[in-house]
């Protein structure tokens, strides 16, 4: 059962994964993401590849009606992860951002697990143990992008990140563990990107309040 818990200490620090930047790049329309991620921890390193479709709409400027000017996106994320220890995770990601004409970003992203798999899991339902998991998160955050200073886009957001999770093992209809527990952090993501044409490549650093680190490369691209 050592593992179960390693699992619940990993889904609680792995997710939020992912949240749109195509609003730095472009204005309108919609555009793709996809990303590849490396976290690393004290628990457990991990892997992940993501697919995004980001909605991109601006509210210009009103004199008869007080608004909020500015770009908004709608975004949906789908992830897969895999950890060193061959756990696999599935996740749905959505969320919407407000950017100011201040450079000033505003966003929230809400994550839920989808699946999950791995060589110990058939381990544990091969000796009769039945092993089911449900964990969300939701991320709050505040940042600033610079596109003008530089002939790459800089960007800093700080995000105050909340998850919970919940493990249920039972054997033969009778329950043998139930752990669930909260966490609620704060992450510093610095990042900085490039666009040509209607591509735009991005490199993003993610910290945590332990300063475990995830790297992760990204591509926009607008339709």
């Amino acid at each position: 059962m050592k593992n179960i818990f390693t699992y619940s200490i990993l889904i609680s620090t792995i997710l939020a994964y992912n949240t749109g930047y195509s609003g730095m790049y472009f204005q309108e329309g919609f555009s793709l993401t996809g990303n590849y991620s490396s976290q690393q921890s004290d628990e457990e390193n991990s892997n992940a590849i993501s697919i995004g479709l980001s909605y991109l709409t601006i509210q210009e400027p009103s004199y008869e009606k007080p608004t909020l000017s500015g770009t908004y996106e709608i975004n949906g994320f789908y992830s897969q992860i895999q950890t060193e220890d061959d756990l696999n995770m599935e996740m749905f990601s959505g969320g919407l951002n407000y950017y100011m004409p201040n450079n000033l970003k505003f966003g929230f992203l809400y994550d839920t697990l989808y699946d999950f798999s791995g060589r110990d899991l058939d381990n544990f339902n091969a000796q009769g143990f039945d092993v089911k998991m449900k964990a969300s998160s939701n991320i709050v955050s505040l940042g600033y992008y610079d596109k003008k200073t530089f002939r790459f886009s800089t960007f800093v957001e700080l995000m105050n990140y909340k998850s919970n999770f919940r493990i249920d093992v039972t054997s033969n209809g009778q329950q043998v563990l139930s752990t669930k527990d909260n966490t609620n952090t704060n992450l510093l993501r610095l990042g900085l990107g490039r666009k040509r044409d209607n591509l735009a490549f991005q490199a993003m650093l993610t910290i945590n309040e332990d300063k475990d680190a995830r790297y992760t490369l990204g591509i926009i691209y607008g339709l």
